[in-house]
């Protein structure tokens, strides 16, 4: 399976801290997701800074921060996400299978 994400700041950001943001933001899909980044995946994160803010905070605030709303972004999609019917099967989501 892939997961496919971007992270998107109004930061003042060069390339390669973007590059930086991007990679870190894999920490947040770690959190969520298991297994993950295995070599079947094509697991993407993308970040980007608008620069409408105009400043850039710390690159340790940012990639916090980046890893946290990644994995938030993951969960939120997983509580979202209902089952897919196909034919006659029928893969339940994760909020339809039943507690242990």
């Amino acid at each position: 399976n892939t997961t496919i994400g971007v992270i998107a700041t109004d930061a003042v950001l060069t390339k390669a801290q973007a590059h930086r943001l991007a990679q870190v933001s894999h920490d947040g899909l770690a959190r969520t997701i298991n297994p993950v980044h295995t070599q079947f995946d094509g697991d993407t994160l993308f970040a980007l800074g608008t620069g409408t803010a105009g400043k850039s905070p710390s690159m340790l605030l940012l990639a916090t921060l980046a890893a946290e709303v990644t994995a938030r972004a993951v969960m939120g999609a997983i509580r979202a996400a209902r089952g897919v019917q196909s034919g006659s099967m029928y893969w339940p989501a994760a909020t339809e299978m039943p507690r242990p």
